[in-house]
């Protein structure tokens, strides 16, 4: 029996983060703030654990009428959510800007109210509400370089929105329904299904729409790039188990579309992840890698609907094990150097040590690739054996760089680290879902020994000489051919975002009246109470859209 106090908890989840907004807001001392920022999280982890499924809370007077719930798959993503999220908040002791702390506790507050909805524009207004406030995350610094990711993740965030708010309005009049439960056993539209692969795919990465994740994870402090990366990513994954079609009838078209888009995702990940130089923007593109592989399981679900709950278990301990595992490798580039050898542990976990979440993962989803037709199964259980080896080797470049380079002005301490690296192994053992972890011991190093092998070789004379003349692919990839087929006008943002590329440009540098106008503007909503007023406006106004419509 599910008690008020258990209601009162899971509205916790949302009204606490409210409030420490207001504080914020209407408090002028920070220095009390801190140890409140710390628990704004807390109340979503509680509510994990002491929430009992099924739990439900009506929100009658909330927009059309909205409510909040927790079943297995938001119990799931909102456990490691909320994980991240509360060791975010300790590192954001060592940002200092209000501002800042701010955008950090809105996209909280939005991320939690998205896993939490139970109604469709509930969903939509928390998950573009999350998407536009990241864009304070990613500006923070100020710097050029800052500010063309912003642009690119904004060009990206609204286009994303406009296709989902399409899909939602094309769902709701079809179905006759506002609420998520009642959208499941609709008859499937390709239209729908073309319309969330594209609109949750620009977040998932998908391949010439991840333009914007290796350029903002770059960009962002560790107390943003932590949780982002780890937690607000899989949303995408949330949003198509939420909205696809799975389960119900068998979709040979779709399966294949997602298949190939998962493949090409991974492959595109693990080889220009090779080429960067960042190890920042290399654990973007291994996001977009693995997510590749997510979106594989989708194809798989939409082609056996009878075998669905077996896939969602393990797209379900997959997304747990990556979110925590990044999580956790982000904040090992934040430590001295002395420790950063630490980061072996995690990235051979990644790479698919035995026994460990990223063999577990793998071998259980690659034991479902035998449901699809005879030519797609071949093609995937040879996929599955070599993106092992992708994987093993990304990991092997990113330790490379991580022991040159110190990608964090801020050191944080090794206790948050080993945390969450203890927690990650614990939890993907141990998280209750309905299916039997297992790995073969010897599928899971041979993969290993040839990474070895071939670091080996490749870092010796005389390969490695050749390979230090390799040219090396700035983070965002295509996004750099799309500036120069339309060159931007300001030359020092230009030069200064890929000055580590070598990359030249001819254009002179030319100032206009227009320019001077659009400065002025950044500079005028760069107050946060400006900007803060602007977003609540632009929410209000989606709301109106989704009421009129």
């Amino acid at each position: 029996m599910i008690t008020a106090y258990e209601d009162l908890l899971l509205l916790s989840t949302l009204l606490w983060p409210l409030v420490l907004i207001g504080l914020i807001v209407f408090n002028r001392s920070q220095q009390n703030l801190n140890r409140l920022l710390d628990t704004a999280a807390l109340p979503s982890l509680l509510a994990v654990f002491f929430c009992p499924l099924e739990t439900e809370v009506n929100l009658a007077w909330l927009l059309l009428g909205s409510a909040i719930g927790i079943d297995e798959t938001s119990r799931t993503f909102l456990l490691f959510s909320s994980i991240l999220w509360v060791f975010g908040s300790y590192l954001l002791r060592l940002e200092n800007d209000k501002g800042f702390k701010l955008w950090y506790l809105i996209t909280l507050l939005s991320s939690m109210a998205a896993i939490l909805a139970k109604d469709i524009p509930l969903f939509f207004l928390s998950y573009a509400m999350m998407s536009l406030s990241s864009f304070g995350l990613i500006i923070y610094k100020r710097s050029l370089e800052a500010r063309r990711a912003a642009i690119v993740y904004l060009l990206s965030v609204i286009l994303g929105e406009m296709i989902l708010l399409s899909a939602m309005l094309i769902l709701v009049n079809s179905t006759g329904s506002i609420e998520l439960d009642h959208i499941i056993d609709r008859e499937p539209q390709n239209i729908l299904i073309f319309l969330f692969l594209i609109g949750f795919g620009i977040k998932a990465g998908i391949p010439l729409l991840h333009m914007a994740l290796p350029l903002s994870y770059q960009q962002m402090p560790l107390a943003a790039v932590v949780p982002l990366a780890g937690a607000v990513l899989h949303l995408a994954l949330y949003g198509w188990i939420k909205f696809l079609p799975l389960g119900q009838v068998s979709l040979p078209f779709w399966s294949q579309t997602f298949v190939l888009i998962g493949s090409t995702s991974f492959t595109w990940g693990i080889l220009v992840g090779l080429l960067q130089n960042d190890p920042r923007s290399l654990l973007a593109y291994s996001s977009i890698s693995q997510m590749g592989l997510m979106t594989i399981g989708l194809g798989i679900g939409l082609y056996n609907p009878e075998h669905w709950p077996l896939i969602l278990s393990i797209l379900l301990l997959y997304a747990l094990h990556h979110s925590l595992l990044k999580g956790n490798l982000f904040i090992g580039l934040g430590l001295n150097m002395q420790s950063r050898y630490f980061l072996i542990f995690p990235a051979l976990i990644f790479a698919g040590l035995p026994f460990f979440g990223g063999a577990i993962v793998k071998t259980l989803l690659k034991e479902q690739t035998h449901f699809l037709p005879e030519i797609w199964s071949s093609f995937t259980v040879l996929f599955f054996a070599l993106s092992s080896v992708g994987t093993g080797l990304l990991m092997a470049r990113f330790l490379y760089l991580a022991f040159k380079q110190q990608p964090y002005d801020t050191l944080v301490k090794p206790l948050p680290f080993f945390l969450l690296l203890a927690l990650s192994i614990f939890i993907t053992w141990f998280w209750p879902l309905e299916l039997e972890r297992h790995s073969s011991v010897w599928g899971a190093t041979w993969p290993i020994l040839l990474v070895v092998v071939i670091c080996w070789i490749t870092y010796h004379p005389p390969l490695n000489r050749y390979l230090h003349k390799l040219p090396s692919i700035p983070p965002g990839d295509i996004i750099i051919l799309l500036e120069k087929l339309w060159p931007c006008k300001n030359q020092e943002l230009d030069d200064s975002s890929h000055s580590e590329h070598h990359l030249k440009d001819d254009l002179t540098p030319q100032n206009n009246r227009l320019e001077v106008i659009i400065s002025n503007i950044e500079q005028y909503i760069g107050h946060w109470q400006i900007a803060l007023t602007l977003f609540m406006m632009l929410v209000i106004v989606l709301f109106g859209l989704l009421v009129l419509v």
